[in-house]
């Protein structure tokens, strides 16, 4: 480990000193930037500023300002200028004139506007964000726009994000690629798929504002993600003084679910209170049928699923105010899900030799599970005003995840109720999973651009434990080939140096991030033979940088390159054999490698609305699930590393106001993608797609506050997995909104995928071994929603910050 420290430093101590020894840009133009905060301090996102020449009074340049309060103007001709900073609730700025000289930086003293409250009391807001926003960083799906996402829970939310899939195991694609980091409110969620997938259905849309896509994570991010990272950001209220929401919603498909969610919101000269509470409740139904040829019988089967059970989320934070440069905080978010659920199946056997039915199997699986999770956040954040900026965090997080299973299973024959055999077995498998980190940020101007350093320390320890019975009458027998606990432990140190900087009209950044992981896995069997320890230590350097040039007013290139990597899940490092039903089981695999992965990507943006983009990205030892035989009738689904992955992706977006009460925003995107892999026995797998997705969607503005909306994406034929085609899907939605006293009050009701095309097919081929899949889920749906505002709408948002277990949250099962 000391070692490794020293290996970080020296990185940091390496780019620090060759950044400050770096040359200011010369140039015929010179740079202009600020920061535009409250009386308290607090940063003013959103701010408009307008650049006037003072010679002539004309307007040189305009901006907003970013998250930060902080605004930019590059490449400004050598002269005279004044500025002017506006923002809705507070009284307009005008600076005194100041001089730009050629190739230098000049930087405005801090900003402070004053409250205006009787401007406020006089303005009705009108104004609405764009449902799609492309930004050069990311492009933001603004969940509160949109009238179709009504009564939607996070999961299918993501199904309409652009350049989004989510694939028949709720496994989430993003460019072609499955390596997507799920971030919640700028947290990583720690969860498996399974998981991960199952709070995302009890997460409503009434509680999202947006969803953030980020392709190309710099060198601050973690490492982790092949593919980028999706960060699902929860509704704060916004304002000064005291606010707060309600919403109801209902929905029916084949069956009723509900919904509320509440948050607060206040704000005084000294502290901020905010908090949410959600919950969900009612009955999901889904489908699957899985046909499967394997040793000259085939096995058809047809199951239904049921899920019950009630879901609670509560968030609850504070922000105390120390003097007008720091800000303590405090975070404590908590989930519960009493999950219950219910899955019959009937699979005729059929000898394909004779080609009749010899026996019918009648199955059931009945499950009764909680699920229990709890973070905590202390964060400390300093600002001097000038752009130098320190950030600490330190976080503490449970999370657990209980489950018993109860299994009968009859064999019967085709023309008779009376079952020839019976198997019938139960088992338990809790998972515990608590991780503790620590991160700190730094930021400050340095040679004409900004340093960014910063390390990270995180541990996540999981035991998983699994006992299986075989039930003989009414007697239990634990089953010791199958029950085991596995211990898996994993220690992450981190540190980080980035800069960026311009020249002319070229902006350019740098990054180098260090990750040191340690990690042991320890499998306890009752039979002390099978008794396993895998331990792993590496250390991996992952560079990344990027080069926009702004060739004419209108265009801009910019290229993105990075190296990430995926860790295997803690769960998929669990060699237990879990039971899924009679004929087939899945199993973890404790020698499952990471897989790192190269991205390049080349992205025009015209006139800063049409954006289209192409990427390349190679990864090797790609992860995959396969499902496999073994002896006569049973399958089971195991991680393995493949060979290599490569993908090529192309996109374009566009959001266009046709007319004054019409918006639209259109994405394409495409990518051909390579999947290859020798796993021995002539088991040779080399698949290649090429797969192309369409989202649309259209806001029409009617009269009496009506609003009514059009969505709608198609996604082409595609590979699941490694070695699964699927067929193509799409879905239409449709939806009309009202508000109702002066905008406090709307009301939202929507129909999702109204020709029901949403359900998916896939098909498998592996030496002699043949699934055909398909399924579904109460993807058409009648949604209803009503919100209402209370108290003050003055827009000033509440503190948004990431904590240090965000990336840890995405890998728990």
């Amino acid at each position: 480990m000391r070692r490794v420290i020293v290996t970080i430093l020296s990185i940091w101590i390496a780019t620090i000193a060759a950044s400050a020894f770096a040359k200011p840009p010369t140039a015929a133009s010179g740079t202009v930037t600020g920061r535009v905060m409250d009386s308290v301090g607090e940063p003013l996102s959103s701010a408009t500023i307008v650049l006037y020449s003072t010679a002539d009074s004309d307007v040189a340049r305009g901006a907003v300002t970013d998250e930060k309060g902080v605004f930019v103007f590059s490449d400004v001709a050598a002269a005279e200028y004044r500025i002017k900073v506006s923002f809705l609730g507070f009284k307009a700025f005008d600076s005194q004139p100041f001089v730009v000289e050629a190739g230098q930086s000049y930087t405005m003293p801090p900003i402070s506007l004053e409250a205006d409250p009787v401007a406020l009391d006089n303005v009705q807001i009108e104004g609405e964000r764009e449902i799609v926003e492309v930004l050069p960083d990311k492009t933001v799906l603004n969940v509160q726009g949109s009238i179709a996402a009504t009564g939607s829970t996070a999961l299918e939310l993501l199904r309409k994000a652009p350049g989004v899939v989510v694939d028949n195991n709720d496994n989430i694609i993003l460019s072609g690629k499955n390596g997507v980091k799920i971030y919640i409110d700028g947290k990583p969620s720690p969860l498996s798929t399974e998981d991960l997938a199952a709070q995302l259905r009890t997460m409503q849309s009434s509680e999202i504002d947006a969803i953030e896509i980020v392709t190309n994570p710099g060198a601050k991010y973690e490492a982790e993600g092949n593919a980028g990272i999706i960060n699902i950001r929860l509704r704060r209220d916004k304002s000064l003084g005291f606010n707060s929401t309600i919403d109801l919603s209902y929905g029916y498909g084949k069956r009723s679910k509900y919904g509320a969610n509440s948050t607060f919101n206040y704000r005084n000269r000294r502290y901020n209170v905010f908090g949410s509470y959600g919950y969900r409740g009612g009955e999901d139904e889904s489908y699957i049928n899985l046909y499967r040829i394997q040793n000259d019988f085939s096995f058809d089967e047809r199951a239904v699923t049921e899920n019950t059970g009630p879901s609670n989320r509560l968030r609850i934070g504070s922000d105390i105010y120390l003097g007008s440069k720091a800000v303590l905080g405090f975070l404590v978010n908590g989930y519960v899900n009493d999950r219950n659920w219910s899955n019959r199946s009937l699979t005729p056997i059929t000898n394909l030799e004779t080609n009749e039915i010899e026996s019918l199997l009648d199955a059931q699986s009945i499950n009764d599970g909680v699920r229990r999770n709890a973070s905590f956040n202390v964060n400390l954040r300093i600002d001097n005003g000038s752009g130098t900026t320190s950030n600490a965090d330190v976080d503490f997080g449970i999370y657990e995840n209980g489950n018993e299973s109860y299994q009968p299973n009859f064999y019967r024959e085709p023309s008779s109720d009376s079952p020839i055999e019976d198997n019938i077995f139960r088992s338990q498998s809790p998972t515990d999973i608590s991780i503790y980190a620590g991160k700190f940020d730094h930021e400050r101007a340095m040679a004409g651009g900004k340093l960014g350093i910063g390390t990270k320390l995180s541990q996540v320890t999981t035991d998983n434990v699994y006992r299986f019975y075989d039930i003989e009458g009414i007697e239990e027998i634990l089953d010791v080939d199958r029950s085991n606990d596995f211990r898996f432990t994993e220690t992450i140190a981190a540190g980080y140096a980035s800069f960026t900087g311009s020249s002319g009209s070229v902006e350019y950044s740098l990054g180098l991030r260090a990750e040191y992981t340690s990690s042991e896995g320890d499998l306890t069997a009752f039979k002390p033979a099978n008794d396993n320890t895998v331990t792993r230590s590496y250390l991996d350097l992952f560079p990344s940088g990027g080069i926009t040039i702004k060739p004419a007013p209108k265009h801009q290139l910019r290229v993105n390159y990075s190296r990430r990597i995926d860790r295997p899940s803690y769960q998929s490092l669990n060699p237990f054999e879990f039971k899924l039903s009679e004929l087939s089981f899945s199993r973890g695999n404790p020698f499952l490698q990471p897989q790192y992965t190269n991205n390049v990507s080349l992205t025009h943006t015209y006139n800063y609305v049409l954006n289209t983009t192409l990427s390349y990205s190679h990864t090797d030892d790609f992860f995959a699930r396969i499902s496999d035989s073994t002896d006569v009738s049973r399958t089971f689904i195991e991680s393995v590393n493949m060979d290599y992955q490569r993908v090529i992706s192309g996109s374009i977006s566009y959001p266009v106001s046709p007319l004054p009460w019409w918006r639209t925003y259109t994405s394409a995107s495409g990518f051909n993608t390579r999947n290859r892999a020798d796993l021995g026995e002539g088991r040779l797998i080399d698949v290649q797609a090429t797969v192309v997705s369409l989202y649309h969607q259209s806001t029409f503005k009617l009269p009496s506050d009506w609003s009514f909306e059009l969505s709608g994406w198609y996604s082409s034929p595609s590979i699941w997995g490694a070695v699964y085609k699927t067929d193509a899907n799409y879905a239409i939605d449709v939806g009309v909104s009202r508000e109702f006293f002066g905008g406090r009050s709307k009301v939202k009701v929507a129909v999702t995928d109204v020709f029901e095309t949403a359900p998916w097919r896939g098909v498998q081929r592996l030496s002699g071994f043949f699934i055909d899949a398909s399924g579904g889920w109460e993807s058409r749906q009648l949604r209803v929603n009503i919100s209402y505002l209370f108290g003050n709408t003055q827009v000033k948002k509440v503190r948004q910050r990431k904590t240090s277990t965000e990336d840890e949250a995405g890998r728990v099962d």
